[in-house]
């Protein structure tokens, strides 16, 4: 329920996000040149949470099938175990980095942290390894960082084969640039504040 009330020139917005078709109330009375600039501002409002909603609608059609083939790996993989599993989205770009939790539907206590996107490789954690999004983020990131670090190790250990060593260095460079950029976003406390 969205409720607006008169103060002065302006008016408060006690709570935001409501349904489209909610109807909007005014808990206090107001001047007749305050109840014009009332409904003209509870007018941009609407259009702002009518804009909202599409946003959310957008969101969840780029994060939905996005989390359910990672729910999908985490199973196949053997990472979470259950007759039910549950996942939310915790924070994600659209279009390019998704981080969720994921568990089993028993016990919501024990869950796991998962990235995936367009811009990162799928993976996990476990949930007790970072407090928050951002903190499961920066663990990725160095986790990363040390898996292409082994990557390098290996080729060099490795006797040369022209088309292995092509691909594992082609995505070794990956890694690490996925690894960087995930880190300096990390780093960047607005971002995780705002989402």
């Amino acid at each position: 329920m969205q409720a607006f009330c008169c103060h002065r020139a302006g008016y408060t917005l006690n709570q935001a996000n409501p349904p489209v078709d909610t109807p909007v109330f005014i808990d206090q009375p107001c001047r007749t040149s305050g109840f014009r600039l009332l409904l003209r501002q509870v007018s941009n409002a609407h259009r702002a949470t009518i804009d909202r909603n599409n946003m959310m609608k957008e969101k969840q059609a780029w994060f939905k099938p996005l989390l359910d083939n990672v729910v999908r790996e985490m199973i196949k993989t053997g990472a979470i175990r259950g007759a039910a599993v549950e996942a939310a989205p915790i924070w994600g770009s659209p279009g390019n980095l998704l981080i969720a939790k994921v568990w089993d539907a028993s016990n919501k206590s024990q869950f796991i942290w998962t990235i995936a996107g367009d811009n990162a490789v799928t993976d996990h954690i476990p949930g007790s390894l970072a407090a928050n999004a951002q903190a499961a983020a920066r663990h990725f990131a160095l986790k990363w960082q040390m898996d292409a670090d082994r990557l390098l190790q290996v080729a060099k250990n490795k006797a040369p084969a022209k088309d292995s060593d092509g691909n594992m260095e082609a995505y070794t460079s990956k890694l690490i640039g996925y690894a960087e950029a995930l880190y300096d976003l990390a780093g960047r406390d607005d971002i995780w504040k705002s989402r």
